[in-house]
This record gives structure tokens, C-alpha cells and sequence, in this order.
């Protein structure tokens, strides 16, 4: 093939966008990096390849793609949102919200940049100007749509941190409503999450567990953090991914995937075949998450459900459990954006059946695993006097105590929860108690009290 009939750059940024379009993210990387091995400086390459890596977690990739784009033009508005949201996970709050600010300025009634702002930094009165332009933009007939979802979301946090608890709740439920029609259209199947519960209730049952002693693993690599969403777990990955022979290996859905693969439908029994396969894949794919760490969190609050499958395949792997308030817990659940969520998130009486069904598993755990197997950590206590669970937590997963644990926001790891702002604050007492201003909207929640 002579030089004539290779793809202009053109063309080859056409193939990347359009790769880009229909979900083929590394296609559409390596056309970029095609690209810029030949122009290193291509604006449309650069500006692409860098949105592609803010998507795909590669945050130092976007970080230099995208500087590169502002040095040649400052008012790109693409590159600025996305190295802004980077710069978010990164805890980069301050440069992010210069970037947000310069967006606003370019484009004034787009939702992005506000949402940037509002959800980057705790609200005061001298905000009060951006919430006013904000709510204009939102409009008096909201679209259901993502932009939507997520500017009702920082207006209400904004009013929650301004104490204006009624105009706070009026924008969570418009968020929620949004959200529940664009990612849960068929709501919440309280008869299957019940059933799937009860099988796993079933299926590991005391007499079940005992029978494993011979099929865990020796190692104690993973340290699990599970619980509620909402009940503190990203914190306490914080405070022990602080430890230097500690990694974080953030939300890993590898048990919610393929655990339940390995009950026996119609039985009380489970798979130990394909469950230590599945041990052996997973232990393969921490070493991926953090190759040569000794130790890896796992922080997916929801293995709550599968806590007996990894107490058996994993019989000296710590395993954390996160309690908070039960009101406050639920509150929070409903106040969260979120990016993948559970079905229960978006409705007050879900969101309490489904804490009531998380009660009940947990007190099953409590009764068949081993006494002491599991360490309860109370998000109240931790955020009280924090020294004295974070030494409880430290000596239970067998590391030697480290006082940078005690600066869980000094934690220069990526976070890309709900979290994210919170997390890069010194420990905190403030989400102690909050459900209390919201008291006349809790409705179902209110009964868990």
C-alpha cells in the first residue's frame, strides 16, 4: 500500500468518533494514538483520546491529552468539563472549579458546568447569584434526561449545605424521579430481591460453612469492605488504603457478577467447583488491580449479600462491615447521585425494604460465620473518636499500626464515588444525625428510627 492510500488523519478521526459513538473505546483510542504518533500535537486526536481516557478511568492520560488541547486553545469547553471532573477525582477541587468557571463563562446554559461547581465545594451564601442562574437554566419544565438529573442533584446539595432543608428536598425528588425513569424505568422487584436473599440464607447456612473449611484459600490479600451503601465504606478504604502496604482497589464487582453463578438452582448446596475457580480468577484479577501489593482492598457494599461465599472460599481475609444510622443511612442513599445504582435507590419505601432485607442477612452472617470472623465498624463511633477504630481496624487486618492512617483525606488515590468531595475532607461529625432536619419528608424511611 503506497503512502496515497493511507487514511488521512481526517478520515481516521471520523473512524475514532464514530468508534467513540458506538461504544468501542479502545478502537477508538488507538485511532487517536495512530494519529498522534504521527502528529503528536493534533488538536481533534488529543481532544478525543482525552475524553475517552477521563471515561475510562486513565486520569493522568486525560490530565496531559487535555492540557495539551487548552495550551493550544484555552476555550476549548469540552476540555475544560472533562479535566474539571478528573481534577474531582483527583481532589483537585480548587483548579477544578477555575476550569468550571472559565466553561460557565463560554457557555452559560449548558448544565455541566454548574453541576461541576456546585458539587465540588460545600455551598454559602455567595453562591446564592450561581444557584439563581442555575435554577434558570433548569427551567420550570425539566427535561428527563442526564443533565437534568444532574444539576437537580447539586442544587440540592447546595440547599442542604445552605440549611434550606424544604427547597433541598423539593430538588432530591426531582432528581430522584428523573433518575428512576432514566435508570430504573421498571423499578424496584421487591419479590426478587427478597427471593435472591432468601437463597442465600438458605444456601449458606451454618451447617454449609463448616463443611467448607477445606475449600478456602490460605491467603488474607483482600481486606473486604462491605455494608449499606452509604454507611462510611468509602472512608474506611481511605483510612486503610492510607497504609503503605495497603492498596485500594475501590468498588470490584467480581462477586456481585459471578457469586450467585454458583448456587445450585432447586438445591441447598452451591458449586464449590466453579466457587474456587472463581476464587482463583479473582485473586488473578487483584494482582491486575494492584500488581506486587501485599494487601487489597475490595470496597463493594453490596457484597453484604455474599458475605458467607467469601468467608468460605476466603477463611482469613478480613472482613469489614460498615453500620451507620439506619435513617441517616437511607437518607444519604436517597440523596446520592449515582452512576450505577442498586434498583432500591430512588424511592423512599424501596429504599426501607431493602435496609430491612439487609438487617435480616446480616444477622444471619452473624449467626453461622465464626464469632469475631467479622469486624463492625459504627460509622457514629469511627467519626467520634476516630483513633480508637481506626487502631481496631489497622490490628485486625494484621498491619502493623501506621499513624498516616489517621489522614484518610491526605489519600492521593483516585476516587470515583459519590464520595468523591467528602472523602478529601478531615474526618467529619456533620453527616451525624442530618436525617433529623429532613424529619416531615422521611416518610417510610422515618419507621427504621
Amino acid at each position: 500500500m503506497t503512502s496515497s492510500d493511507q487514511p488521512s488523519f481526517e478520515e481516521l478521526i471520523r473512524q475514532a468518533q464514530k468508534a467513540h459513538e458506538s461504544g468501542q473505546m479502545d478502537r477508538s483510542a488507538d485511532l487517536c494514538r495512530t494519529i498522534l504518533a504521527s502528529d503528536p500535537r493534533n488538536f481533534d486526536a488529543l481532544l478525543l483520546l482525552g475524553i475517552l481516557a477521563a471515561k475510562t478511568g486513565r486520569q493522568s492520560i486525560c490530565v496531559r491529552a487535555l492540557s495539551q488541547v487548552l495550551e493550544q486553545d484555552p476555550n476549548q469547553f469540552d476540555a475544560l468539563i472533562w479535566i474539571g471532573i478528573v481534577q474531582h477525582q483527583l481532589g483537585e477541587f480548587d483548579s477544578a472549579r477555575q476550569k468550571f468557571e472559565h466553561a460557565l463563562t463560554l457557555n452559560p446554559d449548558s448544565f455541566a458546568p454548574y453541576v461541576g461547581i456546585l458539587r465540588g465545594h460545600k455551598a454559602t451564601d455567595a453562591d446564592r447569584p450561581l444557584l439563581k442562574q442555575a435554577i434558570g437554566v433548569l427551567g420550570e419544565s425539566p427535561k428527563v434526561d442526564d443533565d437534568t438529573r444532574q444539576l437537580a442533584y447539586g442544587l440540592a446539595k447546595a440547599y442542604n449545605d445552605l440549611g434550606e432543608y424544604a427547597t433541598a428536598i423539593k430538588y432530591y425528588d426531582q432528581a430522584n424521579r428523573v433518575a428512576a425513569q432514566l435508570q430504573m424505568p421498571f423499578g424496584f422487584n421487591r419479590r426478587r430481591h427478597s427471593r435472591n436473599l432468601n437463597e442465600m440464607i438458605r444456601v449458606f447456612s451454618k451447617a454449609t460453612l463448616d463443611q467448607c473449611q477445606k475449600l478456602g484459600k490460605p491467603t488474607a490479600k483482600p481486606i473486604f469492605i462491605l455494608g449499606m451503601i452509604r454507611s462510611g465504606t468509602t472512608l474506611v478504604e481511605q483510612i486503610i488504603s492510607r497504609h503503605p502496604s495497603v492498596s485500594a482497589g475501590g468498588e470490584i464487582r467480581f462477586w456481585i457478577d459471578k457469586g450467585p453463578t454458583t448456587l445450585i438452582p432447586g438445591s441447598n448446596m452451591f458449586n464449590t467447583e466453579l466457587a474456587g475457580f472463581l476464587a482463583l480468577e479473582y485473586l488473578a484479577s487483584l494482582n491486575r488491580v494492584a500488581p506486587g501489593t501485599t494487601r487489597v482492598t475490595d470496597k463493594m457494599p453490596l457484597n453484604y449479600m455474599l458475605a458467607g461465599l467469601i468467608h468460605a472460599l476466603f477463611p482469613n481475609a478480613p472482613i469489614i462491615h460498615c453500620r451507620r444510622n439506619p435513617v441517616d443511612t437511607c437518607l444519604s442513599i436517597y440523596m446520592t447521585p449515582y452512576a450505577a445504582p442498586p434498583d432500591f435507590a430512588y424511592d423512599r419505601d424501596s429504599i426501607a425494604y431493602a435496609y430491612r432485607d439487609y438487617l435480616r442477612i446480616m444477622q444471619h452472617w452473624r449467626e453461622v460465620m465464626p464469632e469475631g470472623r467479622m469486624l463492625e465498624v459504627d460509622y457514629e463511633s469511627l467519626v467520634d473518636e476516630p483513633e480508637i477504630s481506626v487502631r481496631k481496624m489497622i490490628a485486625y487486618c494484621g498491619l502493623d499500626w501506621d499513624p498516616a492512617c489517621l489522614s484518610p483525606e491526605r489519600n492521593e488515590r483516585t476516587v470515583d464515588t459519590p464520595s468523591r468531595w467528602q472523602v478529601r475532607q478531615p474526618i467529619y461529625k456533620s453527616s451525624v444525625g442530618r436525617s433529623h432536619h429532613y424529619a416531615p419528608w422521611l416518610g417510610a424511611i422515618g419507621e427504621l428510627a
